[in-house]
């Protein structure tokens, strides 16, 4: 079995054997190595308030989505009345331009907010996130139309665009700091590898560049040989292993069910 416990920057790849097979989506009905495989996945996210993004690597029809879904009841069943789990289809997203609209459309249910420093916050965030996902955060509280004077008016100045969006980004992060502080919430991740290849790059670089916040974990299932196509399709033919690795704080091989288990 793996430790339970790892470094906060700690990178590597793991690999489990295959073996017994998820007969369902219950955490209960898991195989023997898989059901090893999730009880480790869930003390190391018991174990860690830091903020990570976990790999599970699996072919096309090795079960993903079943081990997904009994780890959402494993984790459910065992976590602390202040933590939470949520799962994420990406590929249920795809139709978005902006990743961020379905990852913090599913975390938002889970985070308490200020709502005078969401308005200030929500305004001056057009240019980092998008209208369209300020529009449905702030549930009316912000005029889209006038978008840009608001941000003015909360500025003071008119930055160049990096340093406004630089701002903008440090104050999203400081406002998901806040509402995370005395929980995790731990985001499981679907369908990534289905995605086309440019919402699903720029989905995991929102996860690293966006959500890297105490509390809160990533937990992705794709199959890295067909996100390692999509690299290609974005950047050519660069090393796109070496690419996606540093996206993932930890990459673990699945144990793959054998083929008579599956329903």
């Amino acid at each position: 079995m793996l430790v339970a416990v790892m470094p906060s920057c700690y990178v590597g790849i793991m690999e489990y054997k295959s073996g017994d097979c998820v007969g369902s989506a219950s955490y209960e009905k898991l195989g023997g190595e898989q059901k090893d495989f999730a009880d480790t996945l869930v003390e190391l996210l018991k174990n860690t308030h830091c903020p990570l993004v976990i790999n599970i690597d699996a072919p096309w029809g090795a079960g993903k989505t079943h081990f997904l879904k009994a780890l959402e009841e494993k984790i459910q069943r065992d976590k602390s009345d202040k933590d939470a789990v949520c799962m994420i289809n990406a590929w249920e997203c795809d139709h978005f331009d902006e990743p961020l609209q379905c990852i913090y459309g599913e975390l938002s249910e889970h985070l308490g907010d200020d709502p005078d420093y969401a308005k200030a916050y929500l305004a001056g965030a057009a240019y980092s996130i998008g209208a369209g996902l300020i529009k449905t955060l702030s549930r009316g509280v912000v005029d889209i139309k006038n978008i840009q004077e608001e941000s003015s008016k909360i500025s003071g100045k008119n930055d160049y665009p990096y340093l406004k969006a630089k701002r903008q980004l440090k104050e999203f992060k400081e406002s998901l700091r806040k509402s995370l502080i005395g929980k995790r919430v731990v985001v499981l991740v679907d369908e990534l590898d289905r995605c086309s290849p440019a919402f699903a790059i720029k989905f995991l670089e929102r996860l690293m560049h966006v959500f890297d916040v105490n509390g809160l974990v990533f937990v992705v299932a794709t199959d890295n040989a067909q996100l390692e196509k999509s690299v290609i399709a974005q950047y050519g033919q660069i090393d796109a292993r070496g690419y996606l690795i540093k996206f993932f704080s930890l990459s673990l091989r699945m144990p793959r069910p054998l083929f008579h288990d599956v329903v």
